[in-house]
């Protein structure tokens, strides 16, 4: 049944106004001032007219008293919630639960469905994200229904681990971000904050506008996964790093979502982290009666697809990871396994990442820039992604780019004491997808190998 439906014949106009005015937004919410001043303009102004007299049932100019005690009134009937936005200040919300779930109503479930979903909705509630409310919902209509089932006693059946924050800010920020995705509404001024770093402060990113795709969790950690109007690729924002406190989401437009589809699109990720393009990697890894390593990776596999594991001996074993994607989550993981569990890493530069030796070498490369990229366009972006900036990881390396004689076009590129790491093979990967392997070479595969 239809929110209007149960209230229409016991209702009075304002109410009716006031409820009308609130589906129209269903994600906004509204100080007192606002939804009075709301009320001077149609259609809400119609709905308090007299028709006879056509004159407004209350003035503008005075309080009018009778409205806000109808709003109050949606409120105790939990058709209106409450949103505190500060000390000072009450703010009105459609109760979502009513809108989105009223065709629960008429849901029967039978007795082992219901324990089942019982179960579910009290692991889930930890979550705390609005889909929650919907199961929720459900069960406790048909809990209504079925009074006394198991005796009185409810106990749930399986739980998860409880990776979101419980901050109260945070969850009312992700409860925007679900419904912002769920209208296809762009977000505006998104601000966060980067990744951490000892050597200095996080990066301030601000997003004019952002198109949110999808709310994804990935090892603890909460991201609204979208893009930029003038961006190809997804950007993965933290939720516990957005600085909005209120999010501005424009409700009077919708963005055309491109395909996508987020159970492939993954494939390859230890976590959400996509860098650059998937390689092959392999160690080998020691296997022990207390910490059984290769039971809890075939378990718990690194990957979905793409992990192969064989003994060598009665001791090691060959781990391969084919198109997988380099990231600080994979390094973190195979680290867990032990370093002393761990050898004959391939290629090179993973086993710079995981034992952090601080190899240096020289590394030569030469390119041939297609007219889209200037040679300073170049310089920039390689002084930034191999971080050669002052305080970076690289700042001790140097550089040179120089034209090759007798081979118009091609410039010779020199890196003394670079890190031979995953930073690197990233770059140069990137570097070769961007002006075709046909315009890059090196005698030096084997630094990296």
């Amino acid at each position: 049944m239809d929110i209007l439906e149960k209230i229409l014949g016991e209702t009075s106009m304002q109410r009716y106004a006031l409820v009308k005015l609130f589906l129209a937004n269903p994600t906004k919410s509204y100080s007192r001032k606002e939804v009075q001043g709301c009320m001077l303009n149609e259609p809400y102004s119609t709905y308090l007219t007299n028709e006879n007299t056509d004159e407004h049932v209350w003035e503008a100019a005075a309080v009018p008293t009778s409205l806000i005690e109808r709003l109050d009134e949606l409120v105790k009937r939990g058709i209106i919630e409450i949103i505190m936005r500060d000390k000072k200040e009450k703010r009105y919300k459609l109760n979502r639960l009513d809108t989105e779930n009223s065709t629960l109503n008429n849901v029967k479930l039978n007795q082992r469905d219901l324990n089942d979903l019982e179960s579910i909705e009290k692991a889930f509630s930890k979550y705390e994200l609005p889909f929650t409310l919907s199961i929720k919902r459900l069960v406790d209509l048909n809990n209504e229904i079925n009074e006394g089932h198991n005796n009185g006693i409810s106990y749930a059946h399986i739980d998860f681990e409880t990776p979101f924050i419980n901050d109260p800010t945070i969850l009312e920020v992700t409860d925007d971000i679900y419904y912002a995705i769920k209208n296809c509404n762009p977000i505006l001024n998104l601000k966060y904050s980067g990744h951490y770093n000892s050597n200095r402060e996080p990066l301030k990113h601000n997003l004019k506008i952002f198109h949110p795709y999808i709310i994804k969790e990935s090892r603890g950690q909460w991201y609204v996964v979208g893009k930029c109007p003038d961006e190809s690729t997804f950007r993965n924002v933290p939720i516990n790093r957005i600085q909005n406190k209120e999010l501005d989401v424009n409700e009077d437009e919708t963005f055309i979502r491109e395909t996508f589809d987020a159970s492939t699109y993954w494939d390859g990720c230890v976590s959400i982290t996509k860098i650059g393009q998937p390689v092959n990697i392999s160690f080998h890894l020691k296997n022990g009666e207390i910490y059984n390593n290769v039971d809890y990776l075939k378990a718990t596999p690194i990957i979905k697809k793409g992990q192969t594991i064989k003994p060598l001996n009665a001791v090691w074993y060959e781990v391969k990871l084919k198109n997988i994607y380099m990231g600080p989550e994979l390094v973190r993981i195979i680290r867990s396994l032990g370093l002393e569990n761990i050898k004959n890493v391939s290629p090179k530069w993973l086993h710079e990442d995981l034992f952090e030796t601080g190899e240096r070498k020289q590394f030569i490369f030469s390119v041939q820039l297609p007219a889209t990229i200037n040679r300073k366009a170049f310089e920039t972006e390689m002084i930034s992604e191999l971080r050669l900036n002052k305080g970076n990881d690289n700042a001790s390396a140097k550089y040179s780019i120089k034209d090759i004689p007798n081979k118009k076009g091609w410039l010779k590129v020199t890196l003394d004491n670079i890190l031979i790491n995953s930073i690197l093979s990233t770059f140069i990967l990137k570097t070769i997808k961007n002006i075709g392997g046909k315009n890059y070479t090196t005698k030096m595969n084997t630094v990296l190998n």
